[in-house]
């Protein structure tokens, strides 16, 4: 088989084997074998080249029962990444939600935490202006009652020094 029908993805097989049988025989389940144990899942490089060239391969060489297989093969684990990439995309996109969710809460924690000190700092504010209200009556009150004490010491001196008068009159003739 000419080289130019040979799929793409085996080039490196062609340098050293004359046909195309020939270098996958020999290489492929090498190959196979060697991703298989060192991939940990399906991905998307080998179903679009390994797969997909393999594929083209087998046509070319009009091994249509090999080729049959692999197109399987390509359509059932293209189908399998697929699924396996919208349940990633799935997952992604709830915890995209879920840190959303977990952000829109911290906010309202966070304002409820803003209005809750708001509130204690106006309380504070409120209590502080009410003990000074209250302190300063105190003062007035006890300077209020001292001058009250003060004059009813002074009316009584008074009252004693109008009766001591009267008294002193009454005694004296006029």
């Amino acid at each position: 088989m000419p080289l130019h029908r040979m799929g793409k993805g085996y080039g490196y097989l062609f340098d050293r084997f004359p046909t195309l049988s020939g270098g996958i025989a020999l290489y492929h389940p090498r190959e196979k074998q060697y991703k298989q144990a060192h991939s940990d899942t399906v991905n998307y490089e080998y179903i679009e080249w390994h797969l997909k060239y393999e594929l083209q391969a087998y046509e070319g060489m009009e091994d249509f029962r090999a080729a049959n297989h692999v197109q399987k093969q390509y359509h059932r684990l293209d189908g399998y990444a697929s699924r396996k990439s919208r349940q990633e995309d799935a997952l992604e996109l709830a915890e995209m939600y879920k840190e959303q969710r977990a952000s829109r809460q911290i906010e309202r924690q966070t304002a409820s935490i803003r209005l809750r000190n708001v509130i204690i700092i106006s309380a504070i504010v409120f209590l502080l202006a009410a003990i000074a209200f209250s302190v300063r009556m105190l003062y007035y009150n006890r300077i209020i009652r001292n001058k009250n004490n003060v004059m009813i010491h002074t009316i009584d001196e008074l009252m004693t020094y109008k009766d001591e008068l009267l008294s002193n009159r009454r005694r004296t003739p006029a």
